[in-house]
């Protein structure tokens, strides 16, 4: 997909992606509203999560094994060289109590 522009693809695909750290992430969208409950990451041209991907995963392999640390949520176009996506961080408490009130638990 060429910066969003192009049609999406009918079976789930996977890439993987750079995390980047808050200052930064801020710093290149030019938005101060990067904040604890959000994990940045992509950045690469065409590695990215776009639009109909929201709630998927992004995962970190750790002692070899896959742990969702987020779900897409928003980014400006897709697959844009130094802009990242935007994913909700699944460590976030405000985010965890979020994710338990609708699953009633």
């Amino acid at each position: 997909m060429a910066e969003g522009d192009g049609a999406g693809s009918p079976v789930a695909l996977e890439v993987s992606v750079r995390v980047w750290d808050s200052a930064n992430c801020s710093k290149i969208l030019d938005d101060s509203s990067i904040d604890a409950t959000m994990v940045c990451a992509g950045g690469v041209k065409g590695q990215d999560s776009c639009q109909g991907d929201s709630g998927g995963p992004l995962t970190l392999e750790k002692e070899g094994k896959e742990v969702l640390v987020g779900v897409v949520s928003w980014g400006i176009g897709c697959g844009r060289k130094s802009s990242p996506g935007i994913y909700a961080r699944l460590s976030e408490p405000s985010i965890q109590k979020f994710i338990q009130s609708y699953l009633g638990v």
